[in-house]
């Protein structure tokens, strides 16, 4: 019994030890920013909302996180600190200030570790702390995003569709209309991945069990699991390796490694005895890269496969998480999916969409580019202070976590007409459509020199595939938002919650 009682209370003290720890830590930090209006909450990564632990910033959504800033932020800057117990975090959301941030100050910050999705030990594009490292990698990366290259990934993103739609029109004749699936969008858009990034058919719509073994590999490096594995035990190596181990990631890991090694080291024979060109039809992504760092040996092996990776899966996850955010919305407004069908067909003239064809559809892309507005990506993106400066009129100390807040600039009142509402038609606007990637207003991509490389990438794949849906089915929302409403959920992309029930049928 005094035992029991023993380890009962070293277990209190340990508790009592960690949670007086936090409070002073927390009390610490929030004197560095206490100038900046905002909020406290202990934790800075938790996977769900806690009252007090983390009220206001958490993994999975960002409501609250928006509701805070108009809350308790500058009214007139949008902008919000928020004190946790190991970072300072400031969240701005003001034009004039993320200029600053991307622009004129830019070099004033670092981009956090990112270890997540460090692959294979060494950086990459993404993850790459300052402009020198990431010098190295967009000289190799910017290789593979050429014209040609682009025509290559709409001219999969055709064929991939005709797989998928040959699932769906069969199920259609049995039933006449069906419940859309939004997982069927991510593995459209990453059979388009792997035979335009790395030229394996993934086996969705096949029995290639090689590819579908790296492909579970390689979804498994950017699961839910592994970035909760990373925000719980991220700071604490021995854990995380051992999180790893336990959910698979480490075993994945080390797949797609060896995997990729050994297709590296075939295309570098195949160039290297000439049998690889860049043919009028394109390569892959990962040859181009190859090709690219041969020439320039600029980076390392780990580091080609890393960057082949995070560039592919992003794109990825991009265009599968905004297509399906494009069918909620068109679901919700039949007079819009009218419009679009309108201009495909006129343009289209039932024919396949290419390349060339893409700049002839305004309203194909100004309804990307809304949806983007209204749902991006990724909601927020971290850069550190590296000394003491200033953003706007606020005083920043080193070593804050200064946040750009990009889906609450994509929706200010003060700044968007009817912000919260979906109208493609704002940017066919030329005043719109000439201004709003030049005065900061709009960020679903980041802004300067570091935003993202394939960001051409993911909305020319989802144009080819938004203008493929268009020419064959409808949708129709059957939710009743009033009691049943669509939301986001944020990890690790931000997409519509699984509550959501899209019909698709046949165009009438």
């Amino acid at each position: 019994m005094q035992t029991i009682l023993m380890v009962l209370l070293a277990v209190v003290v340990l508790i009592a030890t960690f949670v007086v720890r936090r409070l002073f830590s927390l009390h610490k930090i929030h004197s560095k920013i206490k100038h900046i209006p905002g909020v406290m909450q202990v934790f800075e990564l938790s996977p769900i909302r806690i009252p007090f632990l983390s009220t206001h910033l958490y993994l999975t959504s960002d409501e609250d996180l928006d509701k805070a800033c108009l809350l308790y932020g500058d009214a007139e800057t949008q902008t919000l600190s928020i004190a946790t117990s190991t970072t300072p975090l400031v969240f701005i959301s003001d034009p004039k200030m993320l200029k600053e941030y991307f622009i004129t100050k830019g070099h004033l910050f670092e981009k956090p570790g990112y270890e997540v999705v460090n692959f294979f030990g060494e950086d990459n594009i993404l993850t790459a702390t300052n402009t020198e490292k990431w010098k190295k990698h967009y000289k190799i990366c910017s290789a593979a995003f050429t014209p040609k290259n682009l025509m290559y990934v709409c001219k999969v993103a055709d064929k991939s569709c005709d797989l998928l739609f040959e699932i769906w029109n069969e199920r259609l004749k049995e039933n006449g209309s069906m419940i859309l699936d939004v997982n069927e969008y991510s593995n459209l858009t990453l059979d388009v991945l792997g035979k335009a990034a790395f030229n394996i058919d993934f086996g969705f719509y096949s029995n290639n069990e090689e590819g579908r073994y790296f492909r579970q590999s390689m979804e498994k490096l950017i699961s839910p699991q592994a970035v909760l594995s990373f925000a719980f035990f991220g700071n604490i190596p021995f854990l995380f390796k051992l999180a790893n181990r336990v959910m698979g990631v480490q075993a994945a890991t080390d797949h797609c490694s060896d995997y990729l090694d050994k297709i590296i080291e075939q295309r570098k024979k195949l160039l290297s005895t000439g049998e690889i060109l860049d043919t009028d039809e394109g390569s892959d992504l990962l040859t181009l890269l190859v090709g690219a760092n041969v020439k320039e040996e600029t980076i390392t092996n780990n580091q080609l496969k890393s960057n082949t990776l995070l560039l592919s899966t992003a794109g990825h996850e991009t265009t599968a998480k905004t297509l399906s955010w494009v069918s909620y919305r068109l679901s919700k407004h039949p007079e819009i999916q009218s419009k679009l069908w309108k201009e495909v067909d006129e343009v289209l003239q039932g024919r396949n969409p290419t390349y060339a064809d893409l700049p002839s559809l305004p309203y194909v892309n100004a309804i990307i580019t809304e949806s983007l507005r209204l749902n991006p990506p990724v909601y927020h993106l971290g850069r550190i202070a590296t000394k003491n400066l200033t953003l706007g009129k606020y005083d920043i100390p080193k070593g804050t976590m200064v946040q750009a807040f990009m889906s609450r600039v994509q929706q200010r009142e003060d700044i968007w007409e009817n912000a919260k509402e979906f109208i493609p038609e704002r940017f066919l606007d030329p005043k719109v459509k000439d201004s709003y990637q030049h005065n900061f207003t709009y960020a679903a991509f980041s802004l300067g020199n570091r935003q993202c490389l394939g960001k051409h990438f993911a909305i020319l794949e989802a144009a080819t595939i938004l203008c493929k849906l268009a020419q064959k089915y409808e949708f129709k929302l059957l939710n009743d938002e009033s009691v049943d409403p669509v939301g986001v959920f944020k990890l690790p992309v931000a997409k519509p919650t699984s509550n959501m029930k899209v019909q698709v049928s046949l165009r009438k």
